[in-house]
């Protein structure tokens, strides 16, 4: 996950405490911007597969990884059990 967000155990990054992203959110994608961009925008569901998603902090987290996976692995990017 450091890798992830970029984030630095060295320390010289103090202060803001803003992650810098060091890698394509589109391909390293988290939970959020899955289930806010991805699946609501036909131009990233129909076409895009993450190469790892996040997810993490959510009530219903089984489900959410469900519909993670489906959509990985379905021939058209469905939406099935979106929620």
């Amino acid at each position: 996950r450091p890798a992830f967000n970029g984030s630095s155990s060295g320390g010289s990054l103090l202060g803001s405490r803003v992650h810098v992203r060091v890698l394509n959110y589109a391909c390293y994608a988290n939970s959020k911007w899955f289930f806010k961009h991805l699946l609501q925008d036909p131009k990233w569901r129909e076409k895009h597969r993450p190469v790892s998603v996040h997810a993490n902090y959510h009530p219903a987290k089984q489900q959410r990884m469900q519909v993670i996976f489906d959509h990985y692995y379905s021939s058209v990017g469905g939406r099935t059990g979106e929620g």
